[in-house]
């Protein structure tokens, strides 16, 4: 019986907060609020890999080329641990690993290596190709 009345209610609330009618919206193009802020600079992707293969190496320096303001990366699994070579999918960096004996062994190439491409190709202007060339040689 309790399901019931809230159903009911629930059911009277909706129906009293819908709307009756077209909705109206005004924009008034003339009006300046204030300026826009790009959201777009600020990215995020799982495969870490890809950051260091020529494709993404390439596509970082095209979306730093495209904004006006530096861009951000957000890049996920950046220090997990698998088995196999790297790839597109089921990035990892094994930056951390154990020995036989469990003891820790840390590697820090293939992070090193994504660092590196951020920094040059995320900071580069369109001014800076000698950056660029740098960035191939990662």
């Amino acid at each position: 019986m309790k399901k019931l009345i809230l159903l009911a209610n629930f059911i009277i609330a909706c129906h009293l907060i819908a709307q009756t009618g077209p909705a109206r919206i005004s924009i008034d193009t003339q009006k300046e609020i204030s300026s826009l802020r790009p959201f777009w600079t600020y990215f995020g992707y799982d495969e870490p890999n890809f950051t260091y293969m020529p494709d993404g190496k390439k596509l970082l320096s095209e979306i730093s080329e495209l904004s006006p303001l530096p861009v951000y990366v957000r890049t996920h699994n950046l220090l997990t641990t698998r088995e196999g070579a790297p790839s597109l999918k089921w990035g990892f960096t094994n930056a951390y690993t154990e020995d036989a004996n469990g003891n820790p062994v840390y590697e820090w190439t293939l992070l090193d290596s994504i660092v590196d491409c951020y920094i040059l190709s995320l900071q580069c202007s369109a001014l800076e190709r000698s950056c660029r060339r740098s960035a191939s040689e990662i």
